[in-house]
């Protein structure tokens, strides 16, 4: 997903930062024994950094092409389907029975029906979308009832293509257990969404 050249297509190719995902996986604290799946999974760029932490990955792409960029990166030819992740009944680990976190970047016009599809029955599921994505009133109904467990905004604007940043903030939006009350937070138990600014030192 990016602002920089309007709505996005489904096909477009944005790489997510390598620091938006460490950051994410630094403040989730997944075990290394949780299986990573990214539905949206391009070229890989979020795959890399999970197998670099030590997770098994799994990798949905519609586009063909990516195939070979996504096992030549270490994904074996099992764990990568070419096909689209809103219309086939491929899940992957999820098929198998495996509790899996699913990690992705969402091409922004579809955003809500990957929501909709893939933040459900898992460890966790992670989107990272604009931050203004939050806002329209044609959408206030489904965020009530799609309330995330966490919203963790990037402290500054990423590039999804090498260049200049993009043109708006950006947050991981989250789904999953309930996060754990840090120390002090005495409302954590009775806030259904909790809001955070990620911490990217050291990324």
């Amino acid at each position: 997903m990016s602002s920089t050249r309007g709505q996005a297509k489904a096909t477009d190719d944005f790489s997510t930062p390598g620091w938006c995902t460490r950051a994410l996986f630094r403040r989730l604290g997944l075990p290394t024994t949780t299986p990573i799946l990214d539905p949206c999974a391009g070229d890989g760029a979020i795959l890399r950094v999970a197998r670099d932490l030590g997770h098994e990955c799994g990798a949905i792409e519609l586009r063909p092409e990516c195939f070979d960029a996504l096992n030549g990166d270490g994904l074996s030819t099992d764990e990568v389907f070419i096909g689209d992740a809103l219309g086939t009944a491929y899940y992957g680990h999820v098929s198998d029975g495996h509790a899996v976190a699913v990690v992705t970047n969402p091409p922004y016009s579809l955003a809500r029906e990957f929501v909709d599809r893939w933040a459900h029955g898992r460890v966790c599921a992670a989107f990272l979308l604009r931050l203004n994505f939050l806002g329209s009133q044609k959408r206030a109904a489904w965020w009530r009832e799609k309330m995330p467990s966490l919203v963790l905004v990037l402290p500054k604007r990423p590039s999804f293509t090498g260049g200049p940043t993009d043109s708006c903030e950006y947050a991981w939006i989250v789904y999953g257990p309930p996060p754990t009350p840090m120390p002090g937070d005495w409302g954590a138990l009775v806030r259904p969404c909790r809001l955070e600014i990620l911490d990217i030192e050291g990324l």
